[in-house]
């Protein structure tokens, strides 16, 4: 089932990148050729989606959606849509939820984004 931090969703779409090595290049006036220094495992930013649907009752949706936006700034596994699950992920930031009628319920939607963390040494 499709979750966020253990919040289940109706949908959740997206998969992040997983980190990889990063190298910073730098040049020196004067002096022919680049510089350049490995910065190990990062550059694994993420964006999902997040749906839920609640034909019946509106206030689910929006309990759901200030349960989600509670979770910046931990560290979450992320399940989507197709069952795939991605673990330490650091949830940076969340957007405004978009509610939407949907029969006597409601639809909510909201943006997750963050960054994969490396895995622990």
């Amino acid at each position: 089932m499709p979750s966020i931090g253990g919040i289940p969703c109706t949908f959740v779409r997206g998969a992040p990148h997983a980190p990889a090595q990063r190298v910073q290049l730098w040049e020196v006036p004067g002096i022919d050729g680049y510089g350049a220094q490995l910065l190990g495992l990062g550059d694994s930013p993420f964006q999902f989606a997040v749906v839920l649907l609640d034909s019946l009752i509106a206030a689910n949706v929006y309990n759901w959606a200030q349960s989600v936006q509670a979770t910046p700034g931990t560290i979450a596994t992320i399940v989507n849509d197709w069952g795939t699950s991605y673990t330490r992920c650091l949830i940076v930031k969340t957007s405004a939820p978009k509610y939407t009628p949907w029969n006597a319920g409601a639809k909510g939607e909201i943006v997750v984004e963050g960054v994969v963390l490396p895995p622990e040494p």
